[in-house]
């Protein structure tokens, strides 16, 4: 079992964010998803410091994985073992895209076991049916129908007012500039969450994210 020796466990009472946070975040894309995430863990670190006066250490990584959900997460078990970091948290982030739906669905059981097995870290699945832009275009809208991922780059598209490419650095940058906002995001994925919430599994959850759990606990340090 790995231990996070390096890392205090104790809380700050205003926002119960760990004094001594390491991220880690494994995404199922080479670009899209990592760029993504990059701009705004880094948005997070600058704020946190800043408001907590140095006090915070805050530190993380990203690990693109070009494989589909289940293999992403087997390999982060491995990954885990044999790092010789110490991470507090760890996100595995994927799409349904065209994968099976046991794949889909195997995938975030999986992630969610390994914390009966690692008691000094958290495992969360972020995923996302039918692809990461859906939580993109949250920021802006409600969006419930089923559509194609060609559909919503067409949605991005028109929104962000340029075309929409997956490798864009700017990506999260261009969201924000153009009125998108995290509070929206959240509220508009819990809300598709609870409109589907007779469904028992993940991948009959469409169109749905539960990418919102990660920016709930740190949209203070994103503003």
């Amino acid at each position: 079992m790995i231990k996070n020796k390096n890392w205090s466990s104790k809380r700050r009472k205003s926002k119960n964010i760990p004094i001594g946070t390491h991220i880690l975040i494994v995404c199922c894309g080479q670009c899209t998803e990592p760029n993504y995430f990059s701009y705004i863990l880094t948005k997070i670190k600058e704020n946190m410091q800043q408001k907590s006066q140095g006090i915070t250490k805050f530190k993380y990584k990203i690990i693109p994985c070009a494989k589909d959900p289940k293999k992403m997460a087997d390999k982060v078990k491995h990954y885990i073992e044999s790092s010789e970091e110490s991470y507090n948290e760890v996100y595995v982030v994927f799409d349904k895209d065209s994968y099976t739906n046991d794949n889909f669905d195997t995938a975030i059981k999986t992630v969610k076991e390994y914390n009966k097995q690692y008691r000094d870290i958290t495992f969360v699945p972020l995923w996302s049916n039918q692809c990461i832009e859906l939580w993109f275009l949250l920021h802006f809208e409600y969006m419930h129908s089923q559509i194609t991922r060609e559909q919503y780059f067409e949605k991005l598209e028109k929104i962000l007012e340029k075309q929409y490419i997956k490798n864009d650095k700017q990506t999260g940058e261009s969201i924000f500039k153009k009125g998108g906002t995290i509070d929206k995001a959240i509220n508009n994925s819990k809300k598709l969450m609870d409109n589907s919430k007779e469904e028992e599994v993940c991948s009959k959850k469409d169109p749905a994210t539960n990418v919102f759990v990660f920016f709930e606990k740190y949209k203070d340090y994103i503003k």
